[in-house]
């Protein structure tokens, strides 16, 4: 009897997941998860057509260089989300909760869908608690106001596995909306053709071809020759600008390359993502190797030096806050330890961080980094 297609795909799907904890480890790590999720995940997959299937293998097979469109599955009353359980089967084992994740800007499933693709989100890295060695100095309490929007407040309980999280969906859909228009503007009035960030390129203590203007909502900075933007159809019909390569801004450099250089270089990859929202600026690591942040928002405005953050691949983070800015305005800062301090300027290095905990001391070591010059919020 000839096995169908669809059975194939499937096939091929698990065995991706063993693929993604390794062979050995599978049966021991994952045998009891499976046995509480296989059924819920078998009638996911069950309401997927054939092409659906198939952009879902293509993007587990090449982590989400390939198969960039959406695999849709309408809302359903169903007490797990089916995103949730695709994103812990193809791509993080330790997920448990829809609030840890958060949609890449370039998603287009509609309000009454919700996106299965894996390599459409990303998990929200806290900056509360940085694990060690990244966090040097005790982070403040925060307030709520102060949290991402994804994130639930400290001591909340957690979704009950009896609850809808459809019914949650459907109730924070139009509202998620309304108040993020009351919000908004806040931070990102001006002129429309005025840029919102300018970036710097960084090797080193020299910086790299010409400063990049972005105006549009989003941006991707990416080493690959071939820089195209992920999906078709962005979220909100709104097109990012043509990506940023650092590969075109390398090949303009005169000045010999370093083998420290030429090895971060090559891990890069597709880089991180820029996106200007109206609660602040996230970066989303869509690099297979950690980036390394500080920002002004992410510490409280009387430290003297600023606390260096990893985020992991596949991880966001909100690296600045336009609310939290403003107040910092207002506080008198104390004279920094390392130069020079600009209030809307946020660093990034690519694999490798610097500071106390690390060989490289100083922002001028770092072999691949951006600096991002953010247009003032408006007070």
């Amino acid at each position: 009897m000839f096995t169908s297609k669809r059975c194939k795909l499937v096939k091929r799907l698990w065995e991706e997941r063993a693929r993604l904890v390794g062979c050995d480890e599978y049966e021991a790590v994952c045998a009891l998860e499976e046995c509480a999720h296989r059924k819920a995940v078998e009638a996911t997959l069950k309401r997927m057509r054939e092409p659906q299937l198939e952009l879902m293998l293509l993007a587990v097979r090449s982590r989400g260089r390939s198969g960039r469109a959406c695999v849709p599955l309408a809302v359903a009353d169903a007490s797990e989300a089916p995103h949730v359980l695709c994103c812990r089967l193809w791509r993080w084992p330790q997920l448990r909760h829809h609030w840890e994740l958060r949609r890449m800007p370039w998603c287009g499933a509609s309000p009454l869908s919700v996106c299965c693709n894996p390599y459409h989100w990303s998990i929200v890295q806290r900056p509360e608690s940085p694990p060690p060695p990244y966090s040097r100095f005790p982070q403040e309490s925060y307030t709520q106001q102060d949290r991402a929007p994804s994130e639930p407040p400290p001591g909340s309980t957690t979704i009950d596995s009896d609850s809808s999280w459809a019914h949650q969906k459907r109730g924070s859909a139009t509202s998620t909306g309304s108040a993020a228009a009351a919000a908004g503007e806040a931070g990102v009035r001006g002129h429309a053709d005025e840029p919102w960030c300018t970036i710097a390129y960084w090797e080193l203590n020299e910086r790299v071809g010409p400063l990049f203007p972005v105006r549009q909502p989003w941006l991707h900075v990416t080493f690959e020759e071939s820089a195209a933007p992920p999906a078709a159809t962005p979220r909100g019909g709104v097109a990012a600008q043509d990506a940023l390569s650092l590969h075109s801004l390398a090949r303009s450099k005169t000045t010999p390359c370093k083998e420290a250089v030429a090895r971060t270089r090559a891990k890069i990859g597709m880089g991180v993502t820029l996106l200007r929202e109206l609660d602040g600026v996230w970066v989303y690591n869509r690099s297979e190797h950690g980036v390394f942040v500080t920002s002004p928002t992410l510490d409280g405005p009387q430290v003297r030096n600023l606390t260096v953050f990893k985020v992991p691949p596949g991880y966001s983070l909100r690296v600045f806050d336009w609310e939290r800015a403003r107040r910092y305005c207002r506080c008198p800062r104390v004279a920094s330890l390392d130069g020079p301090f600009d209030p809307n300027a946020v660093r990034i290095s690519f694999v490798k961080g610097w500071g106390p905990r690390y060989s490289r001391q100083a922002v001028t070591a770092l072999p691949c980094s951006l600096e991002l010059l953010l247009r003032p919020p408006a007070r």
